[in-house]
């Protein structure tokens, strides 16, 4: 799946339109994982494929009809599954984000519930609704779909019926995966991702630097042994994998922008040299920057 790096992300509206809806499609170059991030919205994601989600530490492997729910600010992340076969259109997934004060709107004591995954596979009604949902992305979506703009074709109706469709949506997850948030949270869990998202800031703010993991697990009051359970067991994958791949995603950011050398590039963000860079972007991209230089260049 492809999507922005982000940490604390933030998303724009258009009056009147409390929600986005984008679709994942294969492409070329893609992100093998999302990174661990968090923002207010709620975020759901229906798949066609397969993909892993950590949310909040917990994780859940998903499959084609799951409807995968993360709260709001909840750290999380997605894993795309290379041995998956691929959806014959190409689609991977339909991502749906939900202005959190509409959400609120409609459930009083909001912050007594969360939406709950274990039942993620989706009734017949819902799988028939998400493609409905789908179908409509591209009336939402404008050069940037965090702010969708209309287009010269899309009438006001279109919103209208976009509403409709996720009305139904939020009716089903009211009634069929909100659950009171002691019944499925504890103290001490939740303190524990909140120390998560300090140190996923800390490493967005220093990633440029020389950061050790023993230095950051002391920094956040871990014992490094701690530390590396802890880290792996809420995102998936080791403290040294993720500050590489954040890195090669800033790299692959520059190479977006700029015409700097990749030494330049690789220096700026943090690694030693041009190789390091080269081998955590074709982990991360299936290519070397310089492959992936000439691509945009055409």
């Amino acid at each position: 799946m492809s999507e922005p790096i982000v940490i604390h992300q933030r998303f724009e509206y258009q009056k009147n339109v409390p929600f986005h809806i984008y679709n994942v499609e294969v492409s070329d170059h893609m992100i093998s994982e999302i990174l661990p991030h968090w923002h207010e919205e709620l975020e759901l994601v229906y798949i066609y494929s397969r993909d892993e989600h950590y949310i909040d530490g917990h994780h859940i492997s998903g499959g084609p009809g799951d409807l995968i729910i993360t709260n709001s600010n909840a750290v999380h992340k997605i894993v795309s599954r290379t041995d998956a076969p691929l959806p014959p259109d190409g689609l991977l997934a339909t991502v749906v984000v939900l202005n959190l004060n509409f959400v609120k709107s409609f459930i009083p004591d909001y912050g007594k519930y969360i939406f709950s995954n274990e039942k993620k596979a989706a009734p017949k009604a819902i799988v028939t609704l998400m493609k409905r949902i789908s179908a409509l992305s591209e009336d939402f979506e404008g050069e940037d779909w965090r702010t969708p703009q209309p287009t010269a074709e899309t009438k006001s109706y279109d919103y209208l019926h976009g509403l409709s469709l996720i009305f139904d949506l939020l009716c089903y997850m009211c009634s069929e995966r909100l659950v009171l948030r002691d019944s499925v949270t504890n103290i001490n869990h939740e303190k524990n991702i909140e120390r998560l998202r300090g140190i996923i800031q800390y490493i967005e703010q220093h990633y440029a630097e020389p950061v050790s993991e023993p230095a950051v697990a002391q920094k956040f009051y871990f014992t490094p042994t701690y530390f590396s359970r802890f880290f792996k067991a809420s995102v998936g994958i080791t403290f040294s994998q993720y500050l590489r791949t954040f890195r090669a995603e800033k790299a692959h950011e520059l190479l977006l922008t700029t015409d700097r050398s990749i030494l330049d590039i690789a220096l700026e963000v943090g690694f030693q040299d041009s190789r390091r860079l080269s081998l955590a972007f074709r982990e991360q991209y299936a290519c070397t920057p310089s492959e992936f230089r000439k691509t945009i260049q055409k």
